[in-house]
């Protein structure tokens, strides 16, 4: 089965977290149906 379209515009910014979230240390996340650390 195909996989299916994106209907997240990818050349554009998005916030990943909120200021009270940062920390040192490595944050996964899932933006636009991609994991990122």
């Amino acid at each position: 089965m195909p996989a299916a379209k994106s209907t997240f515009p990818l050349n554009a910014w998005y916030a990943a977290a909120y200021d009270v979230e940062i920390v040192r240390k490595l944050m996964p996340r899932t933006i636009c149906n991609q994991k990122i650390v």
